[in-house]
């Protein structure tokens, strides 16, 4: 993914005249820059998916204690 990014950068380049200035560590850097990004977007999207799941996991359990508490508040309502 990162490859292709980088790819495609680089042929945007020379339609904006920055070619001249372009070297060999530009683009190394380029590179780097937009693969640590994506390790770091892939390891976020981990951490969210953790958080979901476990709370995915509480949800049934809260959502039975609020039917409870709603059932009790409807049986006084009656009295």
């Amino acid at each position: 993914m990162a490859f292709r990014l980088v790819e495609l950068y680089l042929r945007e380049v020379p339609h904006r005249g920055e070619k001249r200035r372009m070297t060999l560590d530009t683009i190394i850097n380029a590179y780097l820059y937009t693969l640590s990004r994506l390790k770091r977007k892939k390891k976020e999207l981990g951490l969210i998916e953790e958080i979901v799941e476990r709370e995915e996991k509480e949800m049934p359990s809260e959502v039975s204690e609020l039917l409870k508490e709603e059932r009790k508040e409807k049986r006084f309502d009656f009295e």
